[in-house]
């Protein structure tokens, strides 16, 4: 199975007369049909709680790389793990619309929160480790880690 991993790339988000702002992901990985847009993170939210400028942002990446999900990923020094919430979409009055959705109601609106361990006993863990540990933090629970292709940019 085949695994296509590109590495910040960047499209055009805003422009004015004077300047421009383009949105950049970490990591865009593409595995049977789906697609991630993942974000690392050096610091570690309190309390399993993402801050809110990072929900804004991934809502974006998702929004502009049309991914199937969104993956906050963060070190952490436990076992590999991942969490899901889900961005509110429901049917909501606003001063110009009634009983509308406030994005496409077909997206898939979740942002995964994923934890990512990378040290056994002080050392840095084998491939076969990695590649179960990888899953686990962005929620793929199939065995499809077994060739990766990156693709620089």
């Amino acid at each position: 199975m085949n695994i296509e991993v590109h590495q910040q790339t960047n499209i055009d988000f805003w422009k004015s007369s004077v300047s421009s702002k383009r949105v950049k992901p970490d990591l865009v990985v593409i595995c049977n049909n789906t697609t991630y847009v993942i974000d690392t993170k050096w610091k570690r939210p309190d309390e399993n709680n993402p801050d809110d400028n990072d929900l804004k942002q991934m809502l974006v990446y998702k929004l502009y790389y049309h991914a199937d999900e969104a993956v906050l990923l963060y070190p952490c020094t436990q076992v590999s793990h991942n969490t899901q919430g889900n961005y509110h979409n429901e049917l909501h009055y606003t001063v110009n619309k009634k009983n509308v959705f406030a994005i496409n109601e077909k997206l898939l609106l979740s942002c995964r929160m994923g934890f990512l361990n990378l040290l056994s006993e002080g050392t840095l863990i084998d491939n076969q480790l990695f590649k179960e540990s990888i899953k686990l933090s962005l929620g793929i629970y199939e065995p499809i880690l077994t060739d990766v292709t990156p693709i620089c940019n």
